[in-house]
């Protein structure tokens, strides 16, 4: 934040030092290269200015001593805690997508990944697309494919294909009407879900049901920690 509040005032002090000057070369150049509009007496920051400072919001967290050393699960819950408390897939996608729009790629990652694989190990992909976290459906196959779980990706792939989520519902309301009847597709919904799961276990571990999600995103937090952390 303090980063953001820096970039904002020195871009505040370049647009007004500006203001009341010759322009023999042309008219004068704004921090976005286009040409600068009258340099008003008012002390409102100018348009673009509130333009460039919403653009740089920044979730990520000042990075604690020992956070390399968590394990894989504390490290993940960290990055995303208080993204946790504050995103809001219960209204419509419009004001999500530009909460999901401030955080980085890793970010999203994790997010989305957390949500869908906590809902699909719950009630299914149908209670997925169900529910308000069924917003988040290509944000979790794109991070999936991110943090290297290619396999758990194209299960998620195959239950938009079988749910008839492509082009993908952003709404709610459009996603149930999609749904098939949940009885008649038990056998087939019960064989997608299944899938998804094999795909999250490490079948080498000899452990029963051994979950890789929070190994895979916590591998990606650590070799992207500024994707996550104010360093």
């Amino acid at each position: 934040m303090v980063r953001s509040a820096l970039l904002l005032l020195g871009l505040m002090f370049l647009t007004f030092a500006a203001c009341g000057t010759d322009e023999p070369n042309g008219p004068l150049l704004n921090h976005t290269g286009a040409p600068s509009k009258s340099c008003a007496k008012s002390n409102e920051p100018s348009p673009e200015l509130v333009e460039e400072k919403a653009s740089v919001a920044d979730h990520r967290i000042a990075a604690p001593d020992d956070w390399r050393s968590l394990d894989d699960e504390k490290l993940a819950w960290l990055v995303i805690k208080e993204i946790w408390q504050w995103a809001d897939f219960y209204g419509y996608y419009a004001s999500f997508r530009d909460q999901l729009a401030e955080l980085t790629a890793g970010q999203r990652a994790v997010y989305a990944t957390a949500w869908l694989d906590s809902e699909v190990k719950n009630g299914g992909f149908y209670q997925f697309f169900q529910n308000g976290t069924g917003m988040l459906g290509p944000e979790a196959l794109e991070g999936f494919a991110l943090i290297g779980m290619d396999d758990s990706a194209e299960k998620v792939r195959d239950a938009f294909e079988f749910y008839k989520m492509e082009p993908y519902p952003r709404e709610r309301d459009e996603r149930t009407a999609r749904l098939p009847n949940y009885d008649s597709t038990k056998d087939k919904r019960r064989e997608i879900d299944k899938a998804y799961y094999e795909s999250t276990y490490d079948k080498t571990s000899g452990k029963k049901r051994d979950s890789i999600l929070e190994r895979k995103q916590a591998a990606y937090i650590r070799a992207h920690p500024d994707e996550f952390f104010v360093l």
